[in-house]
């Protein structure tokens, strides 16, 4: 199986949509050096390619995922409707700690 070409997907998501290095660079706010590295380098890291998805505005993972020679996942694991609303509420409460954890982070960080 051939690895996927991160590189080649992320110059051709910027092309399709006029986006330069500069864009991507201030997008991440990061030096245009970096950036420039960061889109040529060999390697790149996952929270690098998922900060680029979200400044490209492109699901690279999925695209990735599709290259994959292995079944989706089942995902019909939830037995009943009540089990389902169970998961929905601690859902909610969950994504409303990740939005205090984040504001406590940011809060932090701007000290």
């Amino acid at each position: 199986m051939e690895k996927p070409q991160s590189r080649a997907m992320i110059l051709r998501e910027m092309k399709k949509n006029h986006i330069k290095v500069a864009d991507i660079s201030r997008s991440l706010n990061i030096r245009y050096s970096s950036a420039h590295s960061l889109i040529n380098g060999s390697t790149l890291q996952v929270s690098r390619l998922f900060d680029i998805s979200v400044a490209l505005q492109y699901n690279f993972f999925r695209e990735i995922a599709q290259m994959l020679p292995y079944k989706n996942p089942d995902y019909s694991v939830v037995q009943d409707d009540s089990e389902l609303k169970t998961l929905k509420e601690r859902l909610k409460l969950l994504e409303i700690e990740n939005g205090i954890l984040r504001q406590t982070l940011k809060d932090i960080a701007g000290r």
